[in-house]
């Protein structure tokens, strides 16, 4: 919302100024509240208790959601990695690249991936991580090209672009930001971390 219409909600329902910052300390207290229900990883994958520590977030998603980037990528593992069991994504919170377009962030996430961690698959952070960053009040996840969570019955990227940016984009356009997620069985998540509650970080899916 920004100043007009937040001037606007004030002024036209005469609210008063001890009321507006209730109202304010209440969307804040949410926020708060639902990132300490976020699960977060270090850089080498490990369950942190806060944000100062943390590379990424942790998501399970459910087999009946889609991830694969195998239209762009010709790539055989996402054309027969159908996702019948559910997988966990972690979504990295600072961004790997900047100024690029559809293809070019794919691509910049295969990269990133061979150098840093080449034992896992990384995506495009999906559209998902977008909304969650917007309903904890996070920084990262925006300006930047998504993948699709919708099911469409076939592993690839729906047939139109998916982003998160205050315009229209076209594909080949280029966006700010380029964030990547990677990609591992649960089995994976949890011989990193033995000890962790998945009861936690299934809240989100």
């Amino acid at each position: 919302m920004c100043v007009l219409e937040f001037e606007d909600l004030i002024t036209s329902n005469r609210l008063p100024k001890d009321d507006v910052l209730a109202a304010v300390e209440k969307v804040f207290a949410k926020l708060e509240l639902r990132k300490k229900k976020l699960l977060l990883v270090d850089k080498d994958l490990k369950v942190v208790s806060d944000f100062d520590k943390a590379a990424a977030v942790v998501g399970l998603i459910h087999s009946r959601n889609e991830i694969a980037e195998s239209f762009i990528l010709d790539d055989e593992f996402f054309d027969r990695f159908h996702f019948n069991k559910s997988f966990v994504n972690l979504a990295f919170l600072e961004p790997i690249g900047h100024e690029a377009t559809l293809r070019e962030s794919v691509a910049m996430c295969q990269n990133w991936q061979k150098i840093h961690y080449p034992q896992y698959r990384a995506t495009l952070i999906s559209s998902f991580f977008a909304s969650m960053a917007k309903a904890c009040g996070l920084k990262p996840f925006y300006d930047c090209w998504l993948r699709e969570l919708e099911d469409d019955g076939y592993p690839q990227y729906r047939s139109h672009s998916t982003y998160a940016a205050s315009r229209f984009v076209e594909a080949y356009e280029k966006l700010p930001n380029v964030y990547a997620s990677l990609v591992m069985s649960e089995d994976d998540f949890a011989r990193l971390n033995p000890t962790v509650d998945r009861q936690r970080y299934n809240y989100w899916f």
